[in-house]
């Protein structure tokens, strides 16, 4: 990757980890006010309850469907260009058992501190969602790497 590019990965990855922060932790509508939301500094540890309790509540109309896609699939994408920026920029990440135990602990600590900081809940649902986007497009990034390399190669 010649100096320049890098330098505009640089720029970019830093201005996602910023609007990550600000999403995961800031005061805007992304984030539940602990005054607001019933669920802020609460634990789900039971896997897909979140999830079926969103599905059911659309079920039953009581929820609009552009909610339950927000948070479905909002959760999904979130880690995914951090992924695609640990894999492409730092070599080491490039290898599957470095990236996604990382990425597991990151999305991990994030769950810790929106409880501890009251700025979210600790939900293994999010968890598993977040987790999914992460190696779902870390196997884009590979399959793609390796076709490049491929076609640069004939």
């Amino acid at each position: 990757m010649n100096k320049s590019i890098r330098k505009l990965m640089w720029v970019l990855f830093l201005l996602y980890l910023i609007m990550l922060l600000l999403i995961l932790f800031g005061d805007n509508i992304f984030v539940r006010d602990a005054n607001r939301h019933p669920l802020v500094n609460h634990i789900n540890l039971e896997p897909f309850f979140e999830i079926r309790r969103y599905i059911d509540a659309f079920s039953n109309h009581s929820i609009h469907l552009k909610y339950v896609i927000a948070n479905l699939w909002g959760n999904i994408v979130l880690f995914m260009p951090f992924t695609v920026f640990l894999a492409v920029m730092f070599k080491p990440f490039s290898r599957w058992y470095v990236t996604l135990p990382f990425m597991a602990l990151v999305i991990c600590s994030v769950e810790i501190l929106q409880y501890m900081t009251r700025r979210g809940s600790c939900d293994i649902d999010d968890f598993i969602l977040n987790f999914s986007g992460s190696v779902v497009v870390f196997a884009a990034v590979f399959i793609l790497k390796k076709v490049l390399t491929k076609r640069a190669t004939l």
